[in-house]
């Protein structure tokens, strides 16, 4: 199950060659976001382990997050992604 979000991002171009770096710039494009799996920290905190999707790019990544029900802490943190 994955999430799809119009979002305005921070988009940075480069050329490492030449040790150059364009300003950043506000894009607005397709984010997907991607909840591979979980680990429990307590009782009320879960690690997510998240991969995001731009353009066809990945990167995955874990993130904290604070859930109320045990049995559906993918759906919240999907839900909080969308408030």
């Amino acid at each position: 199950m994955s999430v799809t979000l119009n979002k305005t991002i921070t988009y940075r171009q480069m050329y490492p060659n030449f040790g150059i770096t364009l300003p950043d710039q506000e894009v607005t494009k397709d984010v997907v976001y991607e909840a591979t799996g979980y680990t429990l920290l307590d009782t009320t905190v879960a690690s997510i382990e998240l991969t995001v999707t731009v353009d066809g790019n990945s990167n995955s990544y874990t993130v904290p997050f604070d859930f109320v029900d045990k049995s559906k802490i993918i759906e919240e943190f999907y839900a909080s992604l969308v408030q």
